[in-house]
Order: C-alpha cells, then structure tokens, then sequence
C-alpha cells in the first residue's frame, strides 16, 4: 500500500491522480493533527491496518511569508510532525519519500545547488524545512528526501495561477528578476516520485536528491512565458506590459533566495530520470486551466 500525507496540497493531489499498482490511502489534516505530532502515531493507527510499503509526505505548512509570524505552527509541522511520521514509520517496516525544498539553502552565489552543498536557510520555513530534513535523517535513515522548487500545477495557489490571474485584470505587472530557479510541475514531481519508488529497492540505504526543470529562468522571464502560453491557447489577457524589478524593489516578510538553481545529476544518477523541460509542463498546466 502507498499512504499519501497531505492530501490537499499541489502534490499530494498530483499522486492522487496517478494510476498506481498498489492500493492507495491519502490522509490529509482532518485525519491526522500535523499541528499535534504527539497523536500522530495514534490517528495513524486508527486509519491504517496493514503498514504501508511507502509513505509520501507531502503534507508542509508552505506560507513562506506567514511563517515569520507563525514560526510555532511552521516548526510542529515541517519539523516535528515529520519526526513522529519518521518513528512510526520505522516501528512498522515502512519507507518515506519526503518533499523538502531548495529554501533550505541560503540561495546565493549562482552555481546549482548540489545535495552535499552545506545547508543555511534564510528565512523560517526553509529552516523549519531543514529542521523535518534532520528529523529523517535520525529516526529514518532508509527515507528518500526529494528537494524541488517553484511548484506549479493547475491545483491549489501557485505563480502561474496568480499571473494569469493578474493577466486578466491588470494593464502592467512588475516581477522581480533577480531571483533565479526551476519551476517545477507538481503532476511530474508526482510521476517521478512513483517511478523512483519502484526503482526504490536499488537504493537501500535512502538519501538525499533534486529534481531540476530547465532552463534555469528568472520570475520575471517565467511570467513572460506564462502570458505567450496563454495567448497561445486562447486566454484574453488584459497585461500588456512586464516590468523587471529587484527583489528589494519587491519587499515580503520572508527573504527569499536569489540562487534556486538546483542540480539533479545524483537523481540521475541513482534513478535515470530527469524532468522534462518545464516549457512542455507549462502547456500542459495552461491547458488544463482552459
């Protein structure tokens, strides 16, 4: 059985509407507290009879900005939480692939990012996110931890939705330019994830991955591209007009990391697979969105 956590957020949605081989359980918050890591082991149990072969955490607080205020709430659930899933899951004989994030690198410099690159988080979630990170590491050592970057789909709140949204309502938008990374497909995530989990039993001993989506692109040429996809398959946007300005030009609560690129050659490596270029994703999400 695959037991899927989060069952609300952009990828664990994703995993859902993958054809598995395997019976599949998706638990998501009023199922299981991620607040209150204590009872974690207890409202597991009561949904689940036969331990599952592998557990997808994909449950996460991911408001980057709120968690500066709400650092309590970000640490239970991106920390702790995912120590209690760890011991459970150890107790009875099952494997995670958990999703964890380029936030946890303190994003300068413009080299990708390597899994063995010292870690240094700039802001709380991506601390929080290193904080579920160490908590694997010690009470699951045999876990799979999957950074990715820059989720989108046609689920949930995400960039490209915003723009298109803000395409159809405004003449001109400003996105910052300095900030550099991947944009990620949550449906690929998902796919990439099942297919590493069948190759999981040549990798005994877990680790450490990233997945990359290039090119590597700016928000601002990002946004770009989500308006000439869109244009391309029949929206009406109102934006004629993408201003290119700094992050400082753009203040939010949170810092965010100027530097996301990320390097998948160990994912390559150990799994042969790669994603696919995220010009391809982004047609099929805008599609999806007709």
């Amino acid at each position: 059985m695959i037991l899927i956590l989060g069952r609300n957020g952009q990828i664990a949605r994703a995993l859902q509407d993958l054809v598995w081989d395997e019976e599949v359980l998706a638990l998501g918050s009023t199922e299981v507290d991620f607040t209150r890591p204590d009872l974690i082991a207890s409202q597991l149990d009561r949904h689940i009879e036969t331990p599952p072969r592998f557990i997808l955490n994909a449950a996460a607080y991911t408001a980057v900005d709120k968690a500066e205020s709400e650092r309590k709430d970000a640490f239970l659930i991106n920390g702790e939480a995912v120590g209690a899933i760890a011991r459970w899951a150890t107790s009875r004989g099952s494997r995670i692939l958990h999703y964890s994030t380029d936030y946890v690198f303190p994003g300068s410099g413009e080299r990708a990012w390597t899994p063995f690159d010292a870690t240094d988080p700039v802001n709380t979630y991506g601390a929080s996110k290193l904080e579920g990170e160490n908590q694997l590491r010690v009470h699951a050592p045999d876990a799979f931890i999957l950074r990715v970057s820059w989720v989108v789909s046609e689920y949930g709140h995400n960039f490209v939705k915003t723009m298109l949204k803000l395409g159809r309502e405004r003449d001109e938008l400003s996105v910052v330019h300095d900030q550099i990374g991947s944009p990620m497909s949550a449906r690929s995530i998902a796919e990439l994830s099942r297919l590493m989990i069948l190759k999981a039993d040549q990798v005994r001993g877990g680790g450490t991955y990233h997945l990359s989506s290039k090119p590597y692109v700016s928000w601002h040429d990002f946004a770009q591209s989500i308006f000439a996809c869109a244009r391309d398959s029949g929206f009406d946007l109102k934006v004629k007009k993408v201003n290119a300005i700094s992050s400082e030009e753009y203040p939010t609560p949170a810092r965010r990391p100027h530097n996301s690129r990320m390097s998948d050659d160990l994912f390559f490596e150990e799994f042969g697979l790669r994603m696919r270029p995220w010009q391809e994703d982004l047609r099929q999400i805008i599609g999806r969105l007709r």
